[in-house]
């Protein structure tokens, strides 16, 4: 048995309507766009509706960051899948389906994460514009009607007491409760008469009009509803009607179907009101800019509450073309269209990169770090095209850096020769010091592999050098191929035998595959403590590229002799 006495907290869920909720929380729907630009594939359409659903599961608190692990889960897909710039949320955010618009750093957590947002309206937009062209691959003349919704279907079959619709045998359609019965009443919404109650037992009301003898009475309501409270009075199948509720004007019977004099002059004049009214409200450019301004704010003040980075935050000198000094060209474009190049959209963090590259040079260029920025991206772009590599971060960051180092902004030819590095204390060993170079022979100086080594590092190998290089080197192409990446790359050692190795890897029959660095060299290298082999550990791991793993290597080989 049910207790009915003592307190019980109200429980929320007890009284939670789920149709009051966001459709799109039940009714998990993919907008044709979606479909058509994944190509059906079954993984970029779950990692898509994955994101979605989470963006509209926690909308009550804002939260728009999730996790690999977290959008795996929803997806069904690995993580593996996801990562990486060939993964499925960067093609989304290629394709346009999802957008990136900041980033939240979290303590523990080696990266930022995303910030993702859906414009489903903009999405459901460009699907009613694939409608047609879709209907048309399909083969079908005209688009099927809309699908009315079930609950307006409630027309019930039922049988009736009229003699001519018993002799042709034909059902008569029943109006629908909400609709009204036949004589203007609402039958959906009708009360039955009390219990004890028969006809002429009602109690009669002050006041009440009584009309071709019936005992009913018939009141009306302050907003000018007639109240057909019913007796007596009976139907023409002699059965007693129920009470009502208030009809509103235009539904009584007996009316005309658009209400009184009273009623349509009421609306003429509330039409002249909203006119009116609209009319005070038009929107001029102020104001508009005004509501603009206003909702940029807020939506800023949101971001910047939990912990994001907006894309307004870039500065406005890279999308603009910035100004070139005075004894330099102009650029073209602004360092976001010299960047994104032929890509249909950029990576968000790599726009937040670059923005923070233009600032960091800003100072030693007075200024005009967002204008060599542009230039390090077209030289790079220049160098990486033969070798049909892609641009990097990296890459142009190296590349200003090295201009900065020589002071040479902008120019193509390659670094000085590295300066010695500094004092070592009097508890370490000296620095090697390398020998003075003995006069090249002729014939090693006409050589055009030697010229090439000295016109690109600025510094003339010992005999013994010279001959390796004569000896080994026969596509002059290539090994300056070899030297152009050795000075790129900013190593320091001047070592004629790794560059000769690289030169023959690269002239062998594989193409130049290098052997991947291995941090085991590091374990297994000599002479460090422990604390220094934790460091260098951590040193590799934080390179990005194979190119700054061996940097890494050659920096430790460089400092910690064998």
């Amino acid at each position: 048995m049910i207790a009915l006495h003592g307190s019980r907290p109200s429980d929320e869920l007890f009284h939670f309507h789920p149709r009051s909720t966001n459709p799109e929380l039940w009714r998990t729907t993919v907008p044709l766009v979606v479909r058509v630009r994944c190509q059906r594939h079954k993984g970029l359409i779950a990692t898509w509706t994955a994101i979605h659903w989470l963006i509209v599961l926690h909308a009550a608190s804002g939260r728009a960051h999730f996790g690999m692990r977290e959008i795996a889960e929803e997806a069904g897909v690995g993580r593996n899948e996801l990562a990486g710039p060939g993964g499925h949320i960067q093609r989304l955010v290629n394709l346009g389906l999802i957008r990136i618009v900041g980033y939240k750093s979290f303590r523990g957590l080696r990266e930022p994460r995303p910030l993702y947002h859906v414009d489903l309206a903009e999405l459901e937009r460009l699907s009613l514009d694939l409608v047609p062209e879709v209907l048309r691959d399909h083969q079908i003349d005209r688009p099927p009607p809309i699908a009315p919704d079930p609950r307006q279907l409630r027309l019930a079959l039922v049988p009736t007491d009229d003699d001519s619709a018993a002799d042709r045998d034909e059902p008569v359609l029943q109006r629908p409760a909400h609709l009204g019965g036949r004589d203007g009443h609402e039958n959906g919404t009708a009360e039955p008469l009390p219990v004890g109650m028969n006809r002429g037992t009602l109690p009669e009301k002050p006041g009440a009009a009584h009309e071709n003898g019936t005992e009913g009475w018939r009141s009306t309501s302050d907003n000018g509803a007639s109240m057909h409270e019913i007796g007596t009075v009976t139907h023409e199948n002699g059965t007693a009607l129920p009470r009502q509720r208030p009809v509103p004007p235009g539904n009584q019977p007996g009316m005309h179907e658009n209400g009184t004099v009273h009623a349509r002059n009421r609306d003429i004049e509330g039409e002249k009101e909203r006119k009116n009214e609209g009319e005070s409200q038009t929107l001029t450019p102020d104001l508009l800019q005004s509501l603009i301004t206003q909702a940029t704010q807020a939506v800023l003040a949101t971001l910047q509450a939990q912990g994001g980075v907006a894309l307004t935050d870039l500065p406005a000198s890279l999308s603009m073309i910035p100004l070139a000094p005075d004894d330099a060209e102009p650029l073209s474009a602004s360092v976001l269209s010299l960047w994104q190049g032929d890509q249909q959209t950029p990576r968000q963090r790599d726009l937040h990169q670059l923005a923070l590259l233009a600032a960091e040079y800003d100072r030693p260029t007075d200024g005009h770090g967002a204008y060599w920025l542009g230039r390090a991206i077209l030289m790079a772009d220049l160098c990486l095209s033969d070798r049909d590599q892609p641009i990097t971060i990296v890459y142009v960051r190296r590349m200003l850096r090295r201009w900065r180092e020589e002071g040479s902004w902008g120019s193509d030819r390659e670094a000085a020769v590295l300066p010695l590095p500094p004092q070592r204390g009097a508890h370490e060993a000296p620095p090697l010091t390398r020998p003075a170079a003995e006069p090249l022979p002729a014939e090693a100086q006409r050589h055009p592999a030697v010229r090439a080594y000295v016109e690109a590092l600025h510094e003339t190998p010992n005999a013994v050098q010279a001959a390796q290089i004569a000896e080994t080197v026969s596509d002059l192409n290539a090994w300056r191929q070899v030297l152009t990446d050795w000075q790129l790359n900013g190593w320091g050692e001047r070592s004629v035998g790794k560059m000769l190795d690289r030169y023959q890897k690269s002239a062998s029959p594989g193409g130049g595959v290098d052997v991947p660095p291995s941090v085991a060299l590091i374990h297994t290298y000599p002479g460090i403590s422990p604390e220094q082999r934790d460091r260098w550990i951590r040193k590799f791991h934080a390179a990005a590229t194979p190119a700054e793993k061996r940097a890494v290597l050659a920096r430790l080989e460089q400092e910690h002799p064998r």
